[in-house]
């Protein structure tokens, strides 16, 4: 058996496989970045959702008839109000993989197993070498976002991460969020030398 570890990511070679871990990257900077991005996130939530409240109540309690003004309000706010769910339940899902997320990949001749796992939570995918098409380290797809517009508050968040599995019917598996383009290159470095092998 032997281990490379560095840039906090473990690759084993166990005979005919490699084994891949990556510990959670517990980045403090982005942590806090993230948990105080979402306290913003909570007031402003809270601060729109009374405001509709209100208006709704006070619009139903005034109604004669259909009241189209009340439709397009309604539909307004419930649009913003979902938006507004939506990068919520965005961020805080990076922050609980930086916190809790592992990753692991186990890789042989013939398939590419994807294990990912959040506070224990795990979910298993195999991915046989015959059905990917390509393995590739790229720029992760990335969503900014700020407090108030504000530019010392702008950061991108990433939704992906830098390696790209794409497999034969054009669907792709992002692997590695939070990480690098060098850890990136190293990973699939690593993954595509062992589908390539030939041991059994």
């Amino acid at each position: 058996m032997t281990i490379h570890s560095s840039d906090n990511i473990q690759i084993e070679h166990l005979l005919d496989i490699v084994k891949i871990i990556i510990p959670p990257q517990k980045n403090a900077k982005k942590i806090h970045q993230l948990g105080f991005w979402l306290a913003y996130w909570l007031i402003y939530f809270v601060f729109f959702y009374l405001i509709f409240c209100n208006l709704l109540n006070g619009l139903l309690l005034n109604q004669q008839g259909t009241n189209w003004c009340l439709i397009g309000v309604i539909v307004l706010f419930v649009t913003g109000i979902l938006y507004w769910l939506f990068r919520g339940f965005l961020v805080l899902k990076v922050l609980l993989w930086k916190i809790a997320g592992r990753e692991i990949y186990e890789i042989n001749a013939h398939e590419l197993k994807i294990t990912k796992s959040v506070f224990g939570i795990r979910q298993s995918k195999r991915i046989p070498k015959t059905d990917i098409k390509d393995i590739l380290a790229a720029k992760p797809i990335a969503f900014p976002f700020g407090i108030l517009n504000l530019k010392f508050t702008t950061f991108n968040l990433p939704l992906t991460g830098p390696v790209f599995v794409t497999r034969k019917e054009n669907k792709t598996i992002f692997l590695g969020l939070g990480l690098n383009l060098q850890q990136a290159e190293r990973i699939k470095a690593a993954i595509k030398e062992q589908l390539q092998s030939e041991n059994t």
